[in-house]
């Protein structure tokens, strides 16, 4: 029996209407925001929710595990400033949540009524942010210090209004 060597090919190109991209956070493991390597995803993540709300209002709902990276805070925070609404769900954390982790949640300015924490237990392992009608950012990146500086993650944006509003669903049941 003799087998023909063969080789797995993957897109070399990203197919349109996808985004993707990688972190390499440093090779110590450690927060460096400033490690020239780093994809910055924080920053990534910033322009994604920028250019939506730029020049118009619209819906934004994310869910994370958890939220300290003051990027992120402060594209969320803008957003809502600019008139969009901004709907947030963020796992309750256990007895290992921090004071670091309560303050992070409350820096967020949107509305009380529009951002919850889960029962304990109920982790947000599907981390996503929709833009309404319009984009899905996914992957396995949280916006934390630690997901962006220290670990391996993925992001993976689609623009679709087929797929946003799928997720929008999936949004409104967990919340």
């Amino acid at each position: 029996l003799y087998f023909l060597p063969f080789t797995l090919y993957l897109f070399s190109d990203v197919p349109p209407g996808f985004e993707v991209y990688f972190n390499e956070p440093n090779s110590s493991g450690t927060y460096d925001p400033k490690a020239k390597e780093n994809t910055k995803l924080d920053f990534v993540f910033y322009n994604f929710i920028n250019s939506a709300t730029l020049n118009q209002k619209t819906t934004i709902y994310a869910a994370f595990y958890d939220v300290d990276n003051s990027t992120a805070i402060a594209a969320l925070n803008l957003a809502y400033s600019r008139g969009s609404a901004v709907y947030l769900i963020c796992d309750a954390g256990d007895a290992d949540a921090t004071t670091t982790d309560l303050i992070s949640f409350s820096s967020i300015t949107i509305p009380s009524a529009n951002k919850i924490r889960t029962l304990a237990g109920n982790e947000v392992h599907n981390m996503f942010c929709v833009i309404k009608d319009s984009s899905v950012w996914t992957g396995s990146w949280n916006p934390t210090n630690n997901y962006t500086y220290a670990n391996n993650n993925n992001v993976v944006v689609i623009y679709s209004s087929e797929v946003a509003k799928y997720y929008e669903m999936e949004f409104s049941n967990m919340f």
